[in-house]
């Protein structure tokens, strides 16, 4: 039988795939609006069961000489809370004959103001003690001991300046205390990696290239289903014979499903990284986007999709279900997950050099750095990144297409 057009062919296969795929309801909602709901909704009920946990704290007054400056503390600790929009308690003991089981059991924080608190901080050289016990275990417990830090470190710095006010009264001198309590200021800039200054707005778009770093995580998994689907699936439902005597070479047939897999691929990718880039966002951080970084992010994106097809499909080629080969195809792509997850927090430039031959060996890699590289200005190295990764993608495809044997999806021979 002769072989049809092969671009007329790819576009067949192409159609089927995404008539078969728009039929399933099921998959799409998984792929596109399901990641849509669950990141931002995952952020926003975080933050509201996050801000909406009460959270308390027990002051016991033992010196009474500072009862009164207790009230003055309890007040702070209470416009800490409400700054942060927390639901926070305080609530001052002056009583003599406590229970102080009973009290641990009443808060999430108890703070213990000893005997004699107030003498220390009114010495010029004293020091007090608060003595703090957290619960184990609890958020709640974090969130309460934060505030109550933060407000014994303005009750310490207006000690101090007390402190500053009388030394300078004894000495004669006129004194800043800000500048006394602090000789050094910081004034914080930021630099590309060649060396130019940046702009804060450019650190903001690195820091949500990152994001879309750790993003390429999600890509893999949609076209990993997909692909295997449209391979032993079709033997799975009976129709591989099918194809297989049509006048179709095994080239376009495997092209043709590749790139459905990598329509759905991209459009779970974008859905994936808006939820992701919603989900920091409604998690309170700041970002921003630049063309170059987008146009980086889109073009690895692609890349990486092509490249996780010839692998599962290579996979598949040699499986004998749709389970095992989806099963062995995440066992190996495992690596480049744990890539993606790790450059949120790891400069992959900056690990050793053994660590770095090792990562520059796995094609995945490539799609970080690529990003990561135009994020800092580096148009240069993030191309030569993008052809080693673009260079193994035709290298595995043309695996792929050795792979694809018409005999083995019969009959299955791994």
């Amino acid at each position: 039988m002769l072989e049809m057009n092969s671009s007329k062919a790819i576009k067949t296969i192409l159609w089927k795939e995404i008539l078969d795929l728009s039929r399933d309801y099921k998959t799409l909602a998984a792929v596109i609006i399901l990641p849509l709901i669950s990141l931002p909704s995952l952020a926003l009920i975080t933050s509201v069961l996050y801000v909406s946990q009460r959270s308390s704290i027990l002051i016991i007054v033992e010196d009474q000489d500072f009862a009164i400056d207790a009230i003055t503390l309890k007040d702070i600790i209470v416009e800490k809370g409400r700054a942060l929009k927390l639901e926070l308690t305080v609530n001052v003991n002056t009583n003599k004959t406590i229970d102080y089981k009973y009290s641990l059991v009443q808060a999430d924080v108890v703070a213990i103001i000893p005997r004699g608190f107030k003498h220390n901080i009114t010495m010029l050289d004293g020091q007090a003690i608060v003595k703090v016990s957290r619960l184990v275990g609890s958020p709640a417990s974090d969130i309460a001991y934060n505030a109550l830090q933060w407000a014994l470190y303005d009750l310490s710095v207006s000690i101090v300046n007390e402190r500053i006010r009388r030394l300078a009264e004894y000495a004669n001198i006129s004194i800043k205390p800000e500048a006394l309590r602090n000789p050094i200021l910081i004034e914080t800039g930021y630099h590309l990696a060649s060396g130019v200054q940046a702009r804060v707005e450019e650190a903001t778009v690195a820091f949500t290239a990152r994001i879309l770093q750790f993003s390429l995580f999600f890509v893999v998994y949609p076209a990993v289903v997909f692909m295997s689907d449209a391979i032993l699936g079709e033997r799975e439902r009976r129709t591989i014979e099918k194809l297989l005597v049509s006048p179709l070479s095994r080239r376009d047939l495997l092209a043709g499903k590749m790139l459905a897999s990598m329509i759905l691929g991209i459009i779970a990718a974008l859905a994936d990284s808006l939820a992701l880039l919603l989900f920091f966002i409604l998690a309170g951080e700041i970002l921003m986007l630049s063309v170059h970084v987008l146009i980086a992010w889109i073009i690895s994106v692609i890349a990486l999709i092509a490249l996780t097809s010839a692998i599962t499909s290579i996979v598949s080629s040699r499986s004998e279900t749709t389970r095992s080969a989806q099963i062995l195809s995440f066992a190996i792509l495992s690596i480049a997950m744990i890539i993606y997850f790790a450059s949120l927090l790891v400069d992959l430039t900056k690990v050793p050099a053994w660590a770095s031959t090792i990562l520059q060996l796995i094609p995945f890699t490539h799609a970080s750095l690529a990003i990561y590289r135009v994020s800092t200005g580096d148009i240069l190295l993030a191309v030569i990144h993008l052809l080693i990764l673009y260079s193994s993608i035709i290298l595995l495809v043309l695996l792929a297409v050795r792979e694809f044997n018409s005999e083995r999806l019969l009959l299955f021979r791994g």
